[in-house]
């Protein structure tokens, strides 16, 4: 449907599940990460542009902890709070709509879609960034997100480990990411690498 991700905050994993599978085959998302917690976060959702974000309810005290020091990590986003309780919607000014796991298939589509069609739509600075990097880093990038060390790089590419390394550092300098979770994100995102070839 839409280059937008999903993000899902869960604990219950059948209902992380049951979400991910009505993203995936009645709302067309294929971006879609997960995280049982708000610690696993690391530099990068800095690569991700727009976002649906999705934070069930038992991690509503770690969302309002979290959101309170890093506001800025979700702009340009929605957020949706999957709840089992109705007594949740007292929280509602720190969300943009609630899933409630009483609804229908239709009626939590219904809800999901409405909120990817508010996300601004915006030049992604990602396209931006892609462009600036040479054939050689995105090559790095795709290596890097399939798990190879700069030694095992350097082997394929028939480059020195310290060339490597200054690739690694000059990409990281352009695209604002460290991590190579970061940089994986970006290049699946980018269409540098795919998650068949991750998953293999």
């Amino acid at each position: 449907m839409s280059k937008i991700t999903v993000i899902l905050f869960y604990r219950n994993y059948l209902l992380c599940s049951g979400l991910e599978h009505l993203l995936k085959n009645e709302i067309g998302v294929s971006a879609i990460f997960k995280y049982i917690s708000f610690d696993e976060i690391d530099d990068s959702l800095h690569a991700l542009s727009e976002k649906l974000i999705i934070v069930e309810d038992e991690l509503l005290d770690s969302y309002k902890n979290f959101i309170a020091e890093n506001a800025g990590l979700f702009t340009n986003s929605k957020v949706l709070l999957l709840v089992k309780s109705k007594s949740k919607n007292a929280h509602m000014d720190l969300f943009d709509g609630i899933l409630d796991i009483t609804s229908s298939k239709t009626e939590l589509a219904e809800i999901i879609n409405k909120q990817l069609r508010l996300i601004p739509a915006r030049k992604s600075k990602n396209q931006d960034e892609k462009s600036d990097l040479s054939e050689r880093e995105k090559t790095i990038v795709k290596l890097v997100a399939l798990g190879k060390t700069a030694n095992e790089i350097a082997d394929v590419l028939f480059l020195s480990s310290h060339t490597v390394i200054t690739h690694r550092k000059n990409i990281s300098k352009k695209l604002g990411i460290k991590t190579v979770s970061g940089l994986t994100v970006y290049a699946i995102l980018n269409n540098i690498v795919t998650f068949e070839e991750i998953s293999a």
